[in-house]
């Protein structure tokens, strides 16, 4: 090939056409100017920049992307691509509304990963396991002091109550109680209950049944051959879980609540009649909520 006789003493944008190519000088060098076999590079501005066609025969820039952005197909976009992050990062309300299978995100309000399996999010538990959901906090109380009360209402056991601030509105609680109690009168029915209760709502409760009590749980009966007298000596466990969905972010306080028949004590940590010997027992009781991610 011919070396090329440049005009000397050239001005930045001078055109210049031999043997049916157009240069241009930029002010430094001669680059040859756009044709229909070659790219006009006045089109790019930094490095990494792209060339993407938006249509047939046209052409547009798109921008270098971030660091560690990666180039994906988004048919939306005007040059039916875009820069993004891998893997998406997003809220637990900001999800994409129309994800692909296999797409995965990650959440900044839940610190987690998930991933759409064509149907729903699945969570992962960790480095290459999923699961369908994932243990985001645990609030627990134990109470090691004594209750008493004579209500036949419900009424607050003190300080048997717990209080958790759900990440998202979309999150389970799991409420996990157990209670060591004690109840009754010396010669009535050995009748206590218990109710699970958020903020001021109970929770979990039995169907409704004419006079019956709804609760969440009762104080078992020792078994056969121990008298009613006898009852009112031993401290019993009565234990639950349930999972409640409370649709919230803010504070949300779970509590448990007591009652017994007229006349009779319900006793939290020990017995009734908490004789001071050897055989008479102080116990505790817990409640822990486990925030779990839908």
């Amino acid at each position: 090939m011919a070396a090329i006789d440049f005009p000397n003493s050239p001005t930045t944008g001078q055109v210049y056409t031999v043997n049916g190519k157009s240069w241009r000088y930029n002010g430094t060098y001669w680059v040859v100017e756009a044709t229909a076999t070659a790219m006009n590079t006045t089109i790019m501005d930094a490095k990494g920049d792209l060339i993407v066609a938006t249509a047939a025969d046209t052409v547009n820039r798109l921008a270098v992307g971030a660091n560690n952005y990666v180039l994906t197909a988004d048919s939306a976009q005007t040059e039916g691509v875009k820069w993004a992050a891998v893997p998406l990062v997003c809220t637990s309300t900001t999800r994409p509304a129309s994800p692909f299978e296999g797409q995965v995100i990650y959440e900044t309000d839940t610190d987690l990963l998930f991933a759409y399996n064509g149907s729903a999010w699945r969570g992962f538990a960790g480095v290459g396991a999923s699961t369908n959901s994932s243990i985001l906090q645990v609030v627990t109380t134990t109470k090691t002091d004594t209750f008493t009360t004579t209500s036949t209402t419900y009424t607050d056991v003190t300080g048997l109550s717990v209080t958790i601030t759900p990440t998202s509105t979309t999150s389970n609680i799991l409420v996990l109680v157990t209670i060591s109690a004690n109840g009754g009168v010396g010669t009535a029915d050995y009748q206590t209950a218990f109710q699970i209760v958020r903020g001021t709502t109970a929770i979990a409760l039995g169907a409704s049944a004419l006079n019956r009590w709804q609760a969440s749980m009762g104080n078992p009966n020792l078994p056969e051959g121990y008298n009613r007298t006898e009852q009112l000596e031993y401290v019993q466990n009565v234990s639950m879980n349930f999972v409640d969905s409370p649709a919230t972010t803010s504070a949300t306080t779970y509590k448990i609540q007591g009652r017994v028949i007229s006349g009779a004590t319900l006793a939290v940590n020990r017995s009734v009649t908490d004789t001071n010997a050897a055989g008479f027992t102080r116990a505790v009781s817990t409640i822990a909520v486990m925030e779990i991610s839908a």
